[in-house]
């Protein structure tokens, strides 16, 4: 379901990824490799019955790096073929044999799971984001957001929780959260009425009490013809924020919705957006 970036180290990356209810946590990194080249001994089967199984390999046979000449691939030897050779051409052959040789290294790109966080969500994850401080992310569902640090999987810490005591007073659910890129206490989080809270972890462990709201009035968040003011039926499934980020150092706060790209300043919470782009305007 998503896909998030965290701060690498070294020449490795680090990503997470999310599905319906796990996290895991995947080290990215280039993995050099060796394989053994220049065997002597060919393992071609005889095309007779009573010859030879394995024979040693000719110049033909085997090009300056060690592979196969008619495959491009380095032939494979045991000591069973060894054993074969000493038996059908006597010991000469066998001792003549030298050891293979280790190729230059090769990079491969290789992933590996390092952690995997799972057991925190009731619902399905629709929302990652890694903090600036390299140490901590949230994830969110529906009705609640949990902070994790990268190095502890089974423990996970509940900042934001709407689900109301009665599931028939539940008005909204979370979409989307997003770390502020600065600073790493403070974060944002939208839900399907439209609305962005921004919260800071420093005033309280459960942050059930934003420091902003920032929201656009129905003048603001309608159609682009000018009907806005005007509630429709499917007026709150159209104001649901499906995505949020903080833009930049984290001054401007960009949200989309189903029907345009909204700009806002943090520091003008409670005076709409700042500026609108419509994606549909036919509609």
């Amino acid at each position: 379901n998503q896909i998030r970036w965290c701060n690498g180290t070294n020449n490795s990356h680090f990503l997470l990824s999310a599905n319906d209810k796990t996290v895991k946590l995947w080290k990215v990194y280039e993995k050099k490799v060796r394989d053994v080249a220049e065997y002597n001994v060919r393992t071609s089967p005889s095309s007779s019955d009573s010859g030879p199984a394995y024979a040693p390999a000719t110049a033909a046979d085997t090009g300056m790096d060690g592979t196969s000449a008619a495959s491009g691939m380095a032939p494979r030897c045991d000591y069973a073929a060894a054993e074969d050779l000493a038996r059908r051409y006597g010991s000469g052959a066998a001792a003549s044999l030298r050891l293979p040789r280790l190729r230059k290294p090769k990079g491969v790109l290789t992933a590996r799971n390092r952690r995997v966080f799972s057991n925190a969500h009731a619902y399905h994850i629709n929302s990652l984001s890694s903090n600036c401080d390299g140490e901590t992310f949230l994830s969110s569902d529906d009705l609640r957001i949990n902070l994790w640090n990268l190095e502890v999987a089974h423990q996970a810490f509940n900042i934001v929780d709407i689900k109301p005591t009665n599931m028939e007073n539940l008005t909204e659910v979370i979409t989307t959260t997003d770390f502020h890129p600065s600073s790493c206490s403070v974060f944002g989080y939208a839900s399907s009425k439209g609305c962005i809270r921004l919260s800071d972890m420093r005033e309280r462990a459960l942050c059930d009490r934003h420091a902003k709201v920032f929201e656009a009035s129905q003048g603001t968040g309608g159609s682009a013809n000018g009907n806005g003011g005007t509630k429709a039926f499917f007026s709150e499934i159209i104001a649901s924020i499906t995505d949020m980020k903080f833009v930049g150092s984290g001054r401007f706060i960009l949200s989309r919705d189903y029907m345009s790209l909204k700009l806002w300043d943090v520091a003008m919470d409670g005076r709409g957006p700042i500026a609108t782009y419509w994606i549909h305007e036919h509609i």
